[in-house]
C-alpha cells in the first residue's frame, strides 16, 4: 500500500452463489485472486470514541449496516503486473495528471505527464507492487474488463462493502487493536520510516515497517 498520495484499487465480484465459508479462488490464471466475504450485519464508523475535538457529530451517530449477500473481494490490491494485463488488452490510454511529492517542494505537486506506469515516485516501481496513479474511471474500466474477460460480473465495492470487509468483524480503532504503534505488522501506515522521508507533520506511529513508499502485496498480515 502507498503511503502517501495515491490511488489503490480493489476489485469485488457480485455475489450470487457464493459459499458463506470464506475461500480464496481466481476467475482465470491472470485474474487477482479474490477472497469470499460472508453476508452479515455491522457497525459503520468508529465504534470507539477518539481524542479528536475535531470530529464532527454526525460520526457519533453510528449506522448499523447489514451486507445481506455473500460477495467477493480481491485479497491484495491490484497489483501493477495485474493493471498491465488489461491494459495491454485494451489499449487503454489513460488520463494525464496525478498528485504526487516533489523533494524540491517538500510537498504534493500535480505533474501532468504522470500516470500509473511512471507515478513520479518511488524512483523504482515493482510488478508486485499495487498499481497507483489511476482515477475512479480506470478503476471502473478495469472491473468491466474483468467482468468481460471471465464472464462474471465484477465491479468496484460500495463504501460500506469495503469498511466491512476492511474490519473483519472487530470492533477497535483499527482491525488489529486500539494502539497505532501495533500497525507496522498488519499495514503500510504511515510510521517512523515514512516521516524521514516524508517530514508531513501527521503524527507517526511509534513502529518501523522499513517502507517508506510502496510495499509488494501480501507483505503485511492479514485482518
Amino acid at each position: 500500500m502507498m503511503k502517501v498520495a495515491a490511488y489503490l484499487l480493489w476489485v469485488f465480484l457480485a455475489a450470487g452463489g457464493l459459499a458463506a465459508e470464506p475461500r480464496v479462488f481466481q476467475d482465470c490464471a491472470d485474474c487477482p485472486p479474490m477472497v469470499t466475504i460472508p453476508a452479515g450485519v455491522f457497525i459503520m464508523g468508529t465504534i470507539k470514541p477518539t481524542e479528536e475535538s475535531a470530529e464532527h457529530p454526525a460520526e457519533h451517530d453510528l449506522p448499523s449496516m447489514a451486507i445481506a449477500q455473500p460477495f467477493a473481494m480481491g485479497r491484495f490490491e491490484v497489483t501493477r503486473r495485474e493493471f498491465a494485463r488489461f491494459a495491454a488488452a485494451t489499449k487503454f490510454v489513460p488520463a494525464s495528471a496525478c498528485r504526487t511529492w516533489d523533494d524540491k517542494r517538500a510537498g504534493f505537486v500535480d505533474r501532468p505527464v504522470a500516470d500509473w506506469r511512471k507515478p513520479g515516485f518511488p524512483a523504482q516501481v515493482l510488478d508486485d507492487q499495487p498499481v497507483t496513479c489511476v482515477s475512479w474511471f480506470d478503476a471502473r474500466a478495469y472491473a468491466r474488463w474483468l467482468s468481460e474477460t471471465t464472464g462474471f460480473a465484477y465491479r468496484l465495492p460500495s463504501e460500506a462493502e469495503w469498511e466491512y470487509a476492511a474490519k473483519a468483524g472487530t470492533q477497535t480503532l483499527r482491525f488489529w487493536g486500539d494502539d497505532a504503534a501495533d500497525g507496522c505488522d498488519y499495514a503500510n501506515t504511515y510510521d517512523q520510516t515514512a516521516e524521514r522521508r516524508y517530514p508531513l507533520g501527521w503524527e507517526a506511529a511509534a513502529c518501523e515497517d522499513g517502507e517508506a513508499d510502496l510495499a509488494s502485496v501480501g507483505r503485511y498480515q492479514p485482518n
